[in-house]
């Protein structure tokens, strides 16, 4: 089952795809929604949108726009360029989106005027890819729609994107006016899933915030071809390995129970069983064994990796999982930046706890999603060097001007880990807000974070089971 990033507004930029990337597990990254008529227009900031360094072969370009004409040119502009496809975004509620044609509204217009625009981009995506390149994959992301929708008019809609020639569909089961807040049906999904099994893949949207409510979403949608998580991702930047690691788990398992019945099937019920037994007593060794094995397993990781995102999320932490709370602190503080006489932040990182600066992703195979993935010892996550890089690659990635949106959206969600987190929320959102210049935003956001964790070094290092 696929993992995908949901495309969030002042969230999903290329600082923040980073983040994601130095754990691993993300399979398309959906970036920031383009507005179609300012991309044409070569508008001073949509160069920002268009950065793709991190794993362009995952980028999922998502276009937003109240006229299929702008949406089809923008939609073959960015044909020309890495990632995967284009998605049509007709699921944001947002009033500055919606009330303008834009988002759900898509949704509610004459089903032939939707249809239309559908026709158009799709017939871009297949004329970019006259030169011989592989044509870009469409989808759709939707909700259900109006708070009268109907399930004849619903299926209709997405009978028409289907045969249209849309080739992913991503439903967020809410209707336009419930946003967040009514449960999400997720018995939509299944139902959409059934209705194109074998030739729409179908993803899951809505409400997954860790591994349990991710069972709860498979359950309900058992056909769904994939899960994409929004909020839960800014807050826990993580999340993805952590359900992989999950996923990864779980189908060992079922493996071991497989074999373990071939065993049994091919050997009869005596030297079968005997097998079957061993097998089984090798696959719950001590503690301590999988430990060791899952040690060297990361070191290999590291060593093919490089000293880069290996270094994230580290399965070398024997010491700090054994670590008295003393010792936390110790390391704590050792992590904390010190600030010089001119107020510039400079970062200092504890050998104890090795975590260096996350300078490019690298490729799966190379990331620590393949330590993650593989069931084996707890994970350590150093939440104060993540929140530092990630300051620091939006002061690298995005204009000074957004600094200050970019900042507070993504620690109004990430505080919310912490034993203090309204504290630790206002102290970085005042931190961005009451900067004079965009650079001392910068500084300010890096100085309230070391200093937040000198406060509560407890919270430095968080273990993903």
């Amino acid at each position: 089952m696929k993992l995908l990033l949901a495309p969030m507004a002042t969230v999903s930029h290329e600082a923040f795809r980073r983040a994601v990337a130095r754990f691993g597990g993300c399979d398309e990254y959906y970036n920031e929604m383009i507005n179609a008529p300012s991309l044409l227009a070569g508008g001073q900031w949509e160069k920002y949108y268009l950065l793709a360094e991190t794993e362009p072969e995952k980028l999922v370009w998502q276009l937003t726009g109240n006229k299929a004409e702008p949406m089809a040119e923008a939609a073959a502009l960015l044909a020309e360029r890495d990632g995967i496809g284009i998605d049509l975004n007709m699921g944001c509620s947002a009033p500055q989106i919606a009330n303008t044609g834009a988002g759900v509204a898509w949704m509610t217009k004459p089903l032939t005027e939707t249809a239309a625009l559908v026709r158009l981009v799709k017939a871009a995506l297949a004329n970019a890819a006259k030169d011989g390149r592989t044509e870009k994959r469409l989808s759709v992301k939707l909700r259900l729609g109006a708070d009268d929708f109907t399930d004849a008019g619903f299926f209709a809609f997405t009978d028409m994107l289907v045969a249209e020639g849309v080739q992913q569909l991503t439903l967020h089961p809410r209707t336009k006016k419930e946003k967040y807040r009514a449960k999400p049906r997720w018995e939509y999904v299944e139902r959409l899933a059934l209705r194109y099994e074998g030739r729409v893949p179908v993803v899951l949207n809505g409400d997954v915030t860790d591994r349990a409510s991710f069972a709860a979403a498979v359950r309900a949608a058992p056909h769904a071809a994939g899960v994409m998580i929004a909020r839960a991702a800014a807050q826990k930047p993580w999340i993805f390995a952590e359900i992989a690691k999950a996923i990864c788990a779980d189908e060992c398992g079922a493996a071991k129970l497989v074999r373990g019945a071939a065993v049994q099937e091919s050997a009869g019920s005596g030297s079968g069983q005997m097998l079957t037994q061993q097998q089984t007593a090798a696959d719950g060794e001590t503690p301590a064994a999988n430990v060791h094995a899952s040690i060297a397993h990361g070191a290999a990781v590291q060593e093919s990796a490089g000293g880069g995102s290996g270094q994230m999320l580290t399965q070398r932490q024997t010491a700090a999982d054994s670590a008295t709370p003393a010792a936390n602190a110790a390391a704590s503080t050792a992590h904390t930046a010190s600030i010089a006489g001119n107020g510039a932040i400079q970062p200092t990182v504890a050998t104890a706890t090795p975590c260096a600066s996350f300078d490019k992703p690298s490729a799966r195979e190379q990331s620590p999603a393949t330590a993650a993935v593989a069931p084996a010892a707890p994970l350590v996550i150093d939440c104060q060097q993540l929140a530092l890089d990630f300051i620091g690659d939006v002061a690298r990635f995005q204009p000074p001007e957004f600094y200050k949106t970019r900042l507070q959206r993504f620690f109004a969600y990430y505080c919310d880990n912490f034993s203090f987190a309204h504290y630790f929320k206002t102290q970085m959102l005042n931190a961005a807000a009451h900067a004079a210049t965009p650079a001392d935003a910068i500084d300010a956001c890096k100085a309230a974070v070391c200093a937040y964790f000198a406060q509560c070094p407890e919270d430095c290092l968080r273990q993903l089971l």
